[in-house]
């Protein structure tokens, strides 16, 4: 049900309006993941918050969900902290063993935010459920 309706929500265009409008100013694949990430925690009320960081560049390339052993992002959903890595590396055409899964609760200032944009999409996802 939870994939699904993320599914739906991809494929809203009042959804894309409302990513390319806010502060991220793009897609949750493409500069707006934490964005989309803080959207479906809040939507579920719980989960914790996962960053690929990338060892080369010493920076974040990207922000999941991490909730109940799964990992959600605008990609879908991952099975585990590997394929997780797998996905984003292919669909970026990255070097995936520069890629290491950790915590990003407490990052700060790394990847754009926009709160406002977050608790809308929570309240889309949660009328699709």
């Amino acid at each position: 049900m939870w994939v699904t309706a993320i599914e739906a929500l991809l494929a809203q265009e009042d959804f894309w309006a409302l990513m390319v409008n806010s502060q991220c100013e793009s897609g949750p694949f493409d500069g707006g993941c934490l964005v989309f990430a803080e959207g479906l925690k809040e939507a579920r009320g719980r989960g914790q918050l996962v960053g690929l960081y990338n060892n080369r560049k010493m920076a974040f390339d990207h922000v999941g969900l991490r909730l109940d052993g799964i990992i959600y992002d605008g990609a879908g959903s991952h099975g585990s902290d590997p394929d997780w890595v797998r996905s984003f590396a292919m669909l970026e055409n990255q070097d995936a063993n520069e890629l290491t899964v950790i915590d990003y609760s407490e990052q700060e200032n790394c990847i754009t935010r926009d709160p406002e944009c977050s608790k809308n999409i929570a309240l889309m996802i949660k009328n699709l459920i």
